[in-house]
Parts: C-alpha cells; structure tokens; sequence
C-alpha cells in the first residue's frame, strides 16, 4: 500500500517514491486535478517500467519480440496486441493490481503474438509460459483489486 503526501511550494510538479510513500511536491496553486494528474502519470510510470521487465524477460522464452509497449486508459480490456505491428497495450488500471496480475496479462498479449485468436493451443501456450495464469485471470475477472 502507498501513502500519499503532499507538499507544496514547489515551480515544477514532480513525484518521487521512497519505499511505500509518495511524495508529491506540486505548485501552492495545484488542485485536484493537477494532483491526480501527477498520480496518474507516476501509475503510468511505474506500471510501464513493470512491463518492460516483464517483457524482456518473456521475449527470450517465447521467442517474440515487441516493438513498443503503452499503458493507457481502457474500459473493457485489460491489454490488447496489436500483432502485425507487435505493439502491446496495458490498462493503467492493472497498477492496483498484484504483480501476478500483470504478468498474465503480459504473457497473454504476448501469446497473441504466437497465435491469434482465442483456441486451444492459445491456452495451452498460456499454461506453457504461466501455469499459475487461471488465478491471477479469476483475479482480474473481479475487477476490484482489494476484493480479489
């Protein structure tokens, strides 16, 4: 869990982690919303550094490769590939999530790479690469992080 401070009187926004505190130093002008704006581009952050690790650890296992990763607001996916130009996209959400959490949808979008729709042989890659994978899918399928 993170705990969220605040300090003020700062020229340039700017987020810095220490352990499990945030530290948001803002404007003595910022609101709301330029604080939420400063949370959510720290989630973005730390979520695509996550998946970059998780991605070059795949890679070689796998035997694909990615040509870009994004992290960005979806309401009904938790990722998606786009496949002929080997870009994946994580929901920002998945921040709130256990890191095994991530890591499914990682290696799910990047199963696509290695076959494209939903059939047997996507779930058997699936379990190949991530036998654990059907907890963290039952976890996500809840879609609020501290119920799952």
């Amino acid at each position: 869990e993170i705990h969220v401070g605040v300090v003020r009187g700062f020229t340039r926004r700017g987020a810095v982690q220490d352990g499990n505190r945030l530290l948001l130093k803002v404007r003595d002008t910022d609101g709301v919303d330029e604080l939420t704006m400063l949370v959510d581009r720290w989630k973005r952050d730390v979520l695509k550094e996550a998946v970059g690790g998780l991605v070059a650890r795949y890679e070689p296992m796998m035997g694909v490769r990615v040509n870009e990763i994004g992290i960005k607001k979806m309401t009904t996916r938790w990722g998606t590939c786009a496949i002929l130009a080997k870009r994946i996209w994580i929901n920002h959400a998945l921040v709130s999530f256990p890191f095994a959490c991530v890591e499914a949808v990682v290696v799910h979008e990047l199963v696509h790479l290695l076959e494209r729709n939903h059939t047997t042989r996507f779930y058997m890659l699936m379990t190949h690469f991530l036998p654990q994978w059907r907890e963290s899918d039952r976890a996500l399928a809840c879609g609020i992080p501290r119920f799952c």
